[in-house]
């Protein structure tokens, strides 16, 4: 498995514990690359719907080590990169739609901020020993990078009871290859 794949996975399994917990803004699955109508979540209590898909969205080399294109990649079962640590440096920006439909405007306010509250806390890792862990280890930094809301060439601009975004998300880590 690519160390992109790996740190796409664990966004999307971090994302879904978060959904999991008890009082959860966000909606009871997380879904990757699926198109806008495969589901709306169940109403929650306060009537709104909510929808999250993560897009796989697109890398880059921010950095490279002298050489590393000439480095051999030793193959590993669990991890194919591991017996070389990081060459490369790359910058992946994967997107999350977010969507919240229905209820009143107040309570498509509210869900819609307790969920990006609840995805930036995600996101911002946790301090295990003193130091700060990004979606278990997987990458060396997470956050989000900016928010397109209404009025930026949504699929959902214009559609009556419906507060959404796209969250560009930028995950950091090294690689023995250059994605």
């Amino acid at each position: 498995m690519t160390r992109t794949e790996r740190a796409m996975r664990a966004m999307v399994t971090a994302l879904q514990a978060s959904a999991d917990a008890d009082g959860s803004a966000l909606p009871s699955v997380v879904l990757r690359n699926e198109d806008l109508l495969s589901r709306m979540d169940e109403s929650h209590s306060d009537g709104v719907r909510r929808y999250l898909n993560v897009w796989d969205g697109d890398g880059a080399v921010s950095d490279e080590t002298l050489g590393a294109d000439l480095v051999e990649t030793i193959e590993d079962d669990d991890d194919e990169d591991a017996a070389l640590g990081g060459a490369y440096q790359i910058e992946h920006r994967p997107r999350i739609e977010l969507i919240c439909e229905g209820g009143t405007q107040d309570a498509r306010e509210a869900a819609f901020d307790a969920a990006l509250r609840e995805i930036h806390d995600v996101l911002r890792g946790s301090v295990l020993e003193g130091e700060r862990h990004y979606l278990g280890g997987a990458v060396d930094w997470s956050g989000i990078e900016s928010i397109a809301r209404a009025g930026s060439g949504l699929v959902t601009d214009g559609v009556a009871n419906v507060k959404a975004c796209e969250i560009t998300v930028l995950l950091e880590f090294t690689s023995a290859r250059p994605f």
